[in-house]
């Protein structure tokens, strides 16, 4: 779905710079522009997991992205737009912000971008929506953008944009909103762990399926990651339950020079678990959404992680292969989710974890403090 919200972003702004020129023919050319830096993803089709990886949200969603496509791409659309009479200032212009758009709700999730490329290939992130999310996000934009298809012709152009703004500001509006939420988690998990004198090398809040006001909460140690679960109305006085995931370093090392390791922890920014598997590895990115299953043994409830890869040691070509990502949402989750926000039930939320989708391998049982 951010996707989604990348190409209705960029059919605001084309419409907004040139609606009056195109019509709505404007908000199609917009939404291509709002999605063309992802034909980095499209190129990732033809290449292996490995080099898909390392390509995702890299080069094109760079600073130096953003100056290449507005130079290059002004040249060729104010020749195809000479009729407009649309200088190639007013192109580059156009692209550039379309372009930032598209960048910017991309740092805003999860995987983030390598923004500083090719100074610096780190992921940078804010994590404040999962793809289910998004979806939520971009609902009054959504509305804006139905009703100038809809009834737009029949508006003047002024009442139109009027219309846009309305619908641009309330999805910013519901953005700062998980912005904020955010940093007040993070600002009262930093307090929570000092109080407890819990010791921890960097910290990442990253969001909920579906959800702003419960936030998972991760922390590094020396050879494990902690995840605990943190609800906006909690503050620092309030101690959090922490799983313990353990790392097993040790098992990664053998294979730590291979091209698809390096761009498995590129790709996760080191936030990542491994397992032993029969025909190599079984790789997980610990800061991914998470599939929540509760019933399958009284009183567990299995963690199943929304992205991870198995290595295939033995394979001649593409020894990375993506595992299927599980079921996020179901109702069972809502209603677990509604009692562990609002009613700050706890039990019904963390109960006895389990790490449950290694394959060939039993679940397993997860220390907790």
């Amino acid at each position: 779905m951010i996707e989604v919200f990348q190409a209705m972003a960029g059919a605001a702004i084309g419409y907004w710079l040139l609606g009056k020129r195109l019509g709505h023919q404007a908000l199609v050319w917009g939404a291509i522009l709002g999605l063309a830096p992802d034909v980095d993803r499209l190129l990732g089709f033809l290449l292996s997991t490995s080099h898909a990886l390392f390509l995702d949200a890299g080069p094109t969603h760079s600073l130096l992205g953003i100056i290449v496509a507005a130079y290059g791409g002004s040249f060729l659309l104010s020749k195809y737009w000479r009729s407009l009479k649309w200088s190639r200032a007013q192109c580059a212009k156009w692209i550039g912000l379309t372009w930032s758009m598209h960048i910017a709700i991309e740092l805003l999730s999860t995987n983030g971008v390598a923004l500083l490329w090719p100074i610096s290939m780190a992921r940078i992130a804010f994590p404040c929506y999962d793809h289910l999310t998004c979806s939520v996000v971009c609902i009054p934009l959504a509305w804006a953008i139905a009703h100038l298809i809809i009834k737009g012709k029949k508006l003047p152009f002024h009442l139109q944009m009027v219309f846009l703004a309305r619908g641009s500001l309330f999805t910013m509006g519901i953005l700062m909103f998980m912005i904020s939420c955010r940093a007040w988690v993070s600002s009262q998990s930093q307090q929570a762990l000092k109080q407890q004198e819990i010791s921890y090398s960097r910290m990442l809040a990253t969001p909920l399926p579906l959800s702003p006001l419960i936030w998972r909460v991760l922390i590094e140690q020396e050879d494990a990651i902690h995840v605990s679960y943190r609800s906006v109305f909690e503050g620092s006085a309030s101690p959090s339950q922490w799983t313990i995931y353990p790392r097993q370093r040790d098992v990664i090392e053998t294979y730590q020079k291979n091209r698809e390791i390096k761009s498995m922890l590129h790709a996760t920014s080191n936030w990542w678990i491994v397992r032993p598997h029969t025909k190599g590895l079984f790789l997980v990115d610990m800061r991914s959404s998470e599939a929540r299953i509760w019933g399958k043994r009284k009183g567990m409830v299995d963690s199943q992680m929304h992205r991870s890869w198995l290595f295939l040691k033995d394979r001649k070509k593409d020894r990375l292969w993506p595992m299927l990502a599980a079921k996020r949402c179901s109702m069972e989750y809502l209603n677990r989710l509604l009692k562990r926000t609002f009613l700050g039930d706890r039990s019904a939320w963390e109960a006895n974890p389990r790490l449950a989708n290694t394959p060939g391998s039993l679940p397993e049982l997860l220390p907790s403090r």
